[in-house]
């Protein structure tokens, strides 16, 4: 009697609430403190130390390689030229006028050798500005 009154008894109803689905954007959103960073990245360097006078890209501007990126203020390298340049004449004559005075006996080889050799550094040392320059 008693297992047949519980088999007729009525399920237990569970209280239901029903919405009405209706489409929202969602963005989901996580706050978290931590470390980013880039999947690439590049050093840069160049080959000689200067002041940068101008810089050619923007941030985040993508570059490839052989892209020029920045100039440097080449104004000592041009003055230090032109005195260089402005010293090779009279550097000219020296040797030219020791290599004259050698045929008489006049200077000693020693001297010829020093005038042609300070000549030759500093043809020299213009070629090499002029390498800084175009760099």
């Amino acid at each position: 009697m008693i297992s047949r009154a519980i088999a007729e008894m009525p399920e237990p109803s569970s209280p239901v609430t029903a919405l009405e689905v209706q489409p929202r954007e969602w963005t989901p959103v996580i706050n978290t403190t931590g470390l980013v960073r880039a999947n690439q990245g590049a050093m840069l360097s160049t080959q000689n130390a200067g002041t940068i006078s101008q810089v050619l890209v923007q941030n985040g501007q993508q570059v490839k390689k052989g892209d020029l990126l920045i100039e440097l203020d080449s104004s000592v390298e041009h003055a230090s030229l032109q005195a260089a340049q402005a010293q090779l004449p009279a550097l000219r004559q020296t040797y030219q006028r020791y290599a004259n005075l050698l045929k008489s006996n006049a200077v000693s080889r020693q001297e010829m050798d020093n005038a042609k050799a300070a000549y030759d550094a500093q043809l020299a040392n213009i070629e090499s500005l002029k390498a800084v320059i175009t760099l």
